[in-house]
């Protein structure tokens, strides 16, 4: 028989095998196979006829467990108890006695008594026997089933090409005898399940929703959906081809399984489901697989379909609402009732990061909508809510968020300027004349930290609680937050001033994007890290805007450069000092109004653990928690990172993942939230901006985003971006940008991000229900780096004229400014909220627990599921060189570098010493303010980010463990909880190749995942990052069916069949390894230097002798001078690579080692000999110097 097109591309998709035991049959747990059992028909036929087709096709091949071990593997793993495995014996055959033969009927049937309890319990559709439903829809016989026959994706490839296959017919009657014996209740349909099931899945199936190349089980977006199976009479109709549990099923994943694609707390016509498949002409949005060939309009009989489908799913949930313990109006979901913001002083500058500064004089006022009024015709007046916090005097009012029924108010207050902002929730009342029913202090914390810190409670956000799990009861709420609480201290602005040209003569060098005010960066000097004048600096000796065309700066140089710049020109101008401020987490509490200091004391849980900047978190639709994080450590490509992301993290911490924003060219996203549409509309702003910034809007489901004149990507510029022309494209562009400037940046009316931004400034956007967003904005120009300035902020409404993006995809669509007139005064307005009744975000997401050690059941922590404090987390990698080659090159463009001796994308063959072998494990040690205290050195030039732990920008660390990477790239290691993590890739010297320069941490009992195997790369991830060897016809093509079918050999030892341990399993904190300068270093310069480089001899110049300086010592200040002096250039010292943490780059250990390395210009002043010659460095001193500077070169260093 000819083989489908799905033996040929099906790949590893162990998820088909993962179930969770149906409660009702649990009493296959103990159930013996003997004539005796309450079920002898179906048992004895397993026994006889299907045990020996098992055995051939499976158990042997892919699903045998030994059995001396089979009990242990199936308890040890959550994974492993809800997989499909056997116990075999020596002969691979399954045993014959009862306990055997009891665990595979278990197995096959899919009540598993090893099956753990997960947040992510599978429906009834991936059962692998549906009681309820003919036998052919149960996954036992779809999964290894060809496609065609409606089979589903399976790790083994398919096993049976035809129904008539006499295998296939016996387990189909034995599945039939098994359902007979203990037939299932179909459930009841709800009336829009059944309008669903007779309407909208004839629309999805016309429209080509269940094709696996769009909507497959393998996609890699949020919808993913099962086929149906096909329908032989096709008198039967389409709907044969579903059992209830699909209908179910494709019902609940149409709505949103992860993040919402219906709008039920809205306007029904703003629903991602809608938008992403009308034309952009009509107010669509754009997708992948483009927009016109689906629905006309919104006038489209199929739209007007799931419009009637989704009113019934809007009254359904409108019915259930809670508040109090009462119903809530139906008709109030989604209804604008009113708008609270807070009124203040206009002249209040602030930094992002700078919370210390007191401006009193604010207040959260509300303006409550009468009965068909509208925030046009409205003639209400604002009513100051929060005067009766502070009847004594003035307040500072930070943030605030509205509770989901519209009925409670938390925000963060503080009255002195010797305190700190601390949160308090109103209670709302009807009466206009007492708007506040009562009100309620939430944390408490002392006032300052013991060095002196205040500490703060601000950004607070309402999250689902911890007792209602269906999202119905609108008051059981806990409330997210930032804290400084911790008292670590961390970099808070960026290193240096990062461009990319736009042109420019030998002269000058002109870039658009640069804004700062005429005059401003005069005197400073610029260093080319990319482009013709690599490794050029000159100081700037006027700066000027930019005139022709639009604005930006025109940087006049002290001296020509040997090239005139282009736009491959990537540049850093110096900073003058260093911004290292108290360092903020997000943290939760469960709010108990009856009790609030003891609900404070007993439920407050630290929830981010990274030594950075973590703020403003929001709520994704999927459950998680968004929120600001700044998590950089150094430089990468001689370029200074500073990224301020939004990243994601489900219930209680786990799982922290990016959303979205990394390595942009802007330095920080702010309150990223989710649009009805799906799209998030967010703020990006610069850390040195003392008033706010600019509005985009992301669309996340399209991948990496690709941002024309972004100096931090490894490409010299992207796209046209009409510039210098203008082109029409013939058909849609294939990579879409995922995020577009909501308003123009350049010309006369630009509003930009930083700097000079003629058409003024927004702040804290909000989207309201119908697709609009309350924002604050100021109409007038505005200079963000001005602390003098006094921006106007008023209430504005923006509304999309029809679509949110235009037709090409690179810019929005026309939006409309209404000004909110009704709450405008002479003082600023800003932080709008909508008052309305909207709906609870999902309360139960996902968390993966560890497979060794502590194998207690996580228990329940105020909704959230944790394992007991300390025990150790996880990390399974799949791949790490397919994962560093994504963060070296994130753009879907040119070939990606695995660093593999052979094996690589494009062919080539990896030099010896550049290939990964091990995999380093480090954490940060917090750092307290004393320690981020400027320092200054007694030779060389001062580096403007010294502090009193080193020269540089490097915190203490230490190595938790260097562990080998497998041969397929995978690597697995026990970690601890809690701590802020990174990794670097080693290559066989034990010298990093590369680090993940973002912290990460696990919670208590985590596992952390990272990557994929590479053998699937092509089908899961190449449409959004491009194929692994840059050409776009490798994007397409099966995957490695035998790689992406195996375990990876990290985790499995495929001799035993067995799980492996981690790495570094059991170590403590005084295993852990610590480099410090002082104690490790110059030990071995005082054994094997000084003679040379010490004294009155000073070869080179080089003193390395041990003499303290003010801060440090001569060996330590001398190592870290710049290799040319005056360039202000700290990314290329003499002899460290201090700013990338990199030893294979520093000219230091190249001429010990007697090879270049990667040493930049070392080449010529090599003998290829050890150094000193008469007594060479050993192996391990040099590790010792190899480790000091992959972790950063500070004079102080971590110790266990």
């Amino acid at each position: 028989m000819k083989k489908s097109f799905k033996q040929r591309t099906t790949y590893y998709y162990i998820a088909s095998f993962l179930v969770i035991a149906l409660v009702t049959f649990v009493v296959y747990s103990s159930l013996p196979l003997t004539k005796s059992s309450s079920s002898p028909g179906s048992v004895v036929f397993f026994k006889e006829k299907v045990v020996p087709i098992l055995e051939d096709r499976c158990a042997v091949s892919c699903h045998g467990i030994p059995e001396d071990t089979y009990q242990n593997f199936m308890e040890k793993d959550e994974v492993n108890g809800k997989s499909l495995y056997f116990p075999v014996g020596r002969d691979g055959k399954i045993s014959r006695n009862e306990q055997s033969l009891t665990w595979a009927f278990q197995a096959a049937t899919g009540h598993s008594p090893f099956s753990r309890q997960s947040d992510h319990s599978l429906n009834q559709s991936e059962h692998r026997i549906d009681y309820a439903e003919p036998a052919h829809f149960s996954t036992l016989l779809r999964v290894p089933l060809v496609e065609d026959l409606g089979g589903l994706p399976h790790m083994g490839m398919d096993l049976f090409y035809s129904t008539e296959d006499s295998d296939y017919q016996t387990l189909q009657e034995w599945v039939t005898l098994e359902i007979s014996e203990h037939p299932a209740k179909q459930p009841t349909l709800s009336k829009p399940a059944r309008f669903f099931r007779d309407n909208i899945l004839g629309v999805m199936s016309r429209n080509g929703c269940f094709l696996s190349s769009c909507h497959g089980p393998d996609v890699f977006n949020d919808l993913k959906l099962r086929p149906p199976l096909p329908v032989a009479n096709p008198a039967d109709g389409h709907l044969a081809g579903y059992s209830t549990a699909m209908v179910l099923a494709a019902r609940a994943a149409v709505l949103g399984n992860v993040a919402r694609f219906a709008n039920l707390g809205g306007s029904l016509e703003r629903s991602r489901l809608i938008l992403k498949n009308l034309p952009i002409s009509e107010g669509g949005v754009h997708q992948r697989g483009g927009n016109n060939q689906f629905f006309s309009s919104m006038k489209d009989q199929d739209v007007q379909q799931i419009l009637a489908w989704l009113q019934l799913e809007q009254e359904r949930v409108a019915s259930k609402l809670t508040s109090g313990g009462k119903a809530i109006p139906a008709n109030d979901l989604g209804r604008l009732q009113g708008v609270l913001f807070i009124r203040g002083p206009r002249h209040m500058p602030r930094k992002f990061f700078d919370l210390d500064t007191y401006w009193p004089g604010s207040d959260i006022y509300m303006l409550r909508l009468a009965n068909g009024e509208s925030l046009e015709n409205t003639q209400e007046k604002p009513i100051n809510l929060t005067k009766i916090l502070h009847p004594e005097g003035l307040a500072e009012f930070q943030s605030f968020d509205v509770r989901y029924d519209g009925k409670a108010v938390v925000l963060a207050m503080r009255t002195r300027s010797d305190k700190g902002f601390r949160l308090y929730e109103l209670i709302l009342g009807d009466d206009p004349e007492q708007p506040v029913k009562s009100f309620t202090q939430l944390s408490y914390a002392s006032a300052r930290q013991v060095d002196g810190t205040l500490i703060q409670h601000i950004d607070p956000l309402y999250i689902p609680g911890p007792h209602d799990t269906k999202g119905n009861a609108l008051d059981d709420v806990g409330v997210a937050f930032a804290s400084n609480e911790a008292g670590a201290y961390a970099a808070s602005d960026t290193w240096g001033l990062l461009g990319e040209a736009d042109g420019g003569t030998l002269k000058d060098l002109i870039d658009r994007q640069r804004t700062e005010a005429p005059g401003s960066l005069e005197g400073r000097r610029v260093a080319f890290v990319d482009g013709p004048n690599k490794g050029q600096w000159r100081r700037i000796v006027r700066h000027e805007v930019n005139k022709k065309p639009g604005n930006g700066s025109r940087l006049v140089l002290d001296s020509p450069l040997s090239t005139a710049p282009d736009r491959r020109s990537v540049y850093v101008i110096e900073k003058l000092q260093s911004d290292n401020r108290s360092a903020f987490d997000i943290w939760t509490l469960v709010p108990q109004p009856n009790d609030a200091r003891a609900a404070f004391d007993n439920t407050r849980r630290r929830f981010t653990f990274s030594n950075a900047q973590e703020r403003r978190p929001t709520m994704r639709t999927s459950g998680e928690v968004m929120f600001t994080t700044v998590r950089n450590i150094g430089y990468q490509g001689d370029r200074p990172v500073f990224n301020g992301a939004i990243f994601r993290s489900h219930a209680g911490g786990f799982d922290y993942h990016i959303q979205g924003g990394n390595r942009s060219r802007y330095p920080l996203f702010v309150d990223s939230r989710e649009m009805p549409s799906g799209l998030e509309v967010r703020t990006v702003l610069d850390p040195r901006n003392y008033w706010g910034g600019s509005l985009v809007l992301v669309d996340h489901g399209l991948g990496v985003n690709i941002e024309p004149d972004n100096p931090v990507d490894n490409h010299p510029f992207t796209f046209d971006d009409g510039m210098d022309k203008t082109f029409t494209y013939i058909s849609p562009p294939r990579y879409l940008p995922a995020q577009l400037p909501l308003f123009q940046e350049l010309g006369d009316q630009g509003i930009t991000h930083t700097g000079l931004s003629p058409g003024g400034a927004f702040r804290d956007p909000y989207p309201l229900p119908n697709g609009g967003i309350l924002t604050a904005h100021t109409a007038n120009p505005i200079n963000h780096l001005d602390q003098e300035a006094d921006p106007d902020w008023d209430i504005y409404r923006l509304d999309f004229s029809t679509a949110l993006q235009s037709e090409d995809g690179r810019s929005t669509g026309d939006i409309r400014r209404v000004p909110v007139t009704a709450v405008s005064s002479d003082a600023a307005e800003y932080s709008p909220r909508p008052l309305v009744v909207r709906l609870k975000e999902k309360s139960h997401t996902h968390q993966k627990f560890i497979s060794t050690g502590n194998l207690s059941e996580p228990v329940d922590d105020f909704g959230v599921k944790r394992m007991p404090a300390g025990t150790p987390a996880e990390i399974e990698a799949y791949d790490y060189p397919l994962l560093q080659s994504f963060l070296t090159n994130f753009a879907p463009l040119g070939a990606k570098d695995f660093h593999l001796r052979k094996g690589n994308p494009a062919g080539h063959v990896t030099p010896e010493d550049q290939v990964f072998h091990f995999i380093r494990v480090i954490m940060d040690i917090p750092e307290e303010r004393s320690n981020l205290q400027p320092a200054t050195t007694k030779q060389g030039e001062q580096d403007p980010f010294a502090t009193r732990i080193g020269l540089g920008v490097h915190t203490r660390k230490v190595i938790i463990a260097e562990v080998p990477l497998e041969k397929d790239g995978s690597f697995y290691a026990q970690v601890p909880p809690n701590v802020p993590l990174i990794l670097q890739g080693l290559n066989r010297h034990r010298m990093a190749l590369h680090s993940i320069n973002r912290w990460f941490f696990l919670q208590p009992g985590e596992k952390l995942t990272f990557s994929i195997p590479r053998s699937i790369f092509p089908l899961r991830c190449a449409g959004c990052h491009g194929s692994l060897t840059g050409q776009p016809a490798d994007s397409l093509g099966p995957p490695d069916l035998v790689s992406a079918a195996s375990q990876v050999m990290a985790t499995w030892n495929p001799l035993t069949k067995q799980r492996r341990l981690p790495a570094a399993m059991g170590l403590k904190s005084s295993d852990y390894i610590g480099v410090d300068f002082k104690a490790d270093v110059q030990p071995i310069l005082n054994n094997k230097c000084v003679t040379c480089h010490g004294g009155d001899k000073l070869e080179a110049g080089l003193d390395l002798s041990d003499r303290a300086t003010s801060f440090f010592n001569v060996a330590y200040e001398s190592l870290h001078r710049l290799a040319e002096p005056g360039s202000g250039n700290f990314a290329a010292k003499k002899y460290l690579n201090e700013r990338e943490g990199l030893a294979i780059e520093s000219p230091l250990i190249a001429r010990l080692a007697g090879h270049s390395l990667q040493a930049k210009g070392e080449e010529t002043h090599l003998s290829n000999a050890p150094h000193p010659a008469t007594t060479p460095v050993t192996a391990e001193e040099l590790l010792t110097l190899t480790r000091w500077i992959d972790l950063g070169a500070s004079f102080q260093g971590g110790r266990p």
